[in-house]
C-alpha cells in the first residue's frame, strides 16, 4: 500500500505541479487545523497525561504544517504561497474547529471578518500576478 502512494505521489511530481500544489496546500491546512485542534483539546484536560498527549499531537501537526509550507515554497512564489496557506488556514481553524468541533458561536461579525479573509487572500494572489 505504501509503495502505491509514493509511485502516485512520484507520477504527480512528474507531471502534474497544480495537484501537488493542491496536495501540499491541502496537507498544510489538514496539519494545522490538527495542530490548533491539539492545543486546544490540551488546555481542556485536568490530566497531565492527556495535557502533554495533545501537546504532542499539537506541536506534531505544527511541524509537518511547517514541512507542507516549506515544500510549498518550491512550487511557488512566497506571496502567493503565504497568503494561501494563511488565508485558508485561519478559516479552516475558525469555521471548522471552532464552530463545528468545539461548538463555538461565530458571531456576524466574525463571519464578515472570515469572508474578508477570503477576499484578501484572493486579492494579494491576484493582485500579484498582473
Amino acid at each position: 500500500m505504501l509503495d502505491v502512494l509514493l509511485n502516485f505521489i512520484i507520477c504527480v511530481m512528474k507531471k502534474d505541479k497544480f495537484l501537488l500544489i493542491l496536495l501540499s496546500i491541502s496537507a498544510y491546512v489538514f496539519f494545522h487545523v490538527l495542530s490548533h485542534i491539539g492545543f486546544k483539546m490540551s488546555v481542556q484536560n485536568k490530566n497531565l497525561k492527556n495535557f502533554i498527549y495533545w501537546q504532542v499531537i499539537g506541536n506534531l501537526s505544527g511541524f509537518l504544517s511547517v514541512l507542507s509550507y516549506t515544500y510549498l515554497l518550491t512550487l511557488l512564489p512566497l506571496h502567493m504561497g503565504y497568503a494561501i496557506t494563511i488565508g485558508l488556514g485561519q478559516i479552516f481553524v475558525q469555521v471548522f474547529a471552532a464552530k463545528i468541533l468545539f461548538k463555538e458561536k461565530i458571531m456576524p461579525l466574525q463571519w464578515l471578518g472570515i469572508s474578508l479573509i477570503i477576499l484578501g487572500t484572493l486579492f494579494l494572489v491576484k493582485g500579484k500576478a498582473h
